[in-house]
C-alpha cells in the first residue's frame, strides 16, 4: 500500500466513525447542559468559587472538548471531569473528586443523569437532582 492509498484509506468515514462522532455531540452538549445546571444551583452560595475549563478529550480517534468545572471551597477543590461517552453501563459519565473521594455522574440520555458513590463506598445510582448536587458537594468537602 502507497501512502497515498494509505491516506485515502484513512479520510474515508469508515469502521462507524460518524455514528462514533453523533454519539460524542450528543454527550458534549449533554455535559454542557449538566455543567451549566450544576453552575445554577451553587451560584446562590457565596463561599463556593465556580470555575469552568474545557478539558481536551479523544475518544476513537475523535479529539473534542466537553466542559468541567472546578468548585472551590477556601484552599479545598472538587473536580468536575468529563470522562467520556464510550462508558460501560452507561451513555456516558462525569467523574466528580476531592482527593482520594469520588462520585460518577452518569447520563442515561437527554437530560437525565444519576449519581452514585464509587470511593470511599460504592451506592446503587440515584436520580440526580438538586438537592442531590448539594449533597455531593457537600459530602466531597466534608
Amino acid at each position: 500500500m502507497t501512502l497515498r492509498e494509505f491516506l485515502e484509506e484513512r479520510q474515508r468515514d469508515s469502521h462507524g466513525a460518524a455514528e462514533h462522532r453523533q454519539k460524542i455531540e450528543a454527550y458534549r452538549s449533554a455535559v454542557k447542559r449538566l455543567i451549566d445546571r450544576f453552575s445554577e444551583v451553587l451560584r446562590p452560595y457565596d463561599a463556593l468559587d465556580v470555575e469552568e475549563w474545557l478539558p481536551l478529550l479523544t475518544e476513537h480517534s475523535v479529539p473534542y472538548n466537553a466542559p468541567g468545572l472546578t468548585v472551590s471551597f477556601r484552599e479545598d477543590q472538587i473536580t468536575i471531569q468529563p470522562m467520556g461517552a464510550f462508558v460501560v453501563d452507561s451513555e456516558g459519565r462525569v467523574a466528580m473528586s476531592r482527593g482520594v473521594r469520588e462520585a460518577h455522574l452518569d447520563w442515561a440520555g437527554g437530560d437525565e443523569w444519576t449519581w452514585r458513590w464509587v470511593t470511599p463506598r460504592t451506592t446503587t445510582p440515584q436520580p440526580l437532582t438538586n438537592q442531590a448536587i448539594e449533597d455531593l458537594v457537600q459530602g466531597l468537602l466534608a
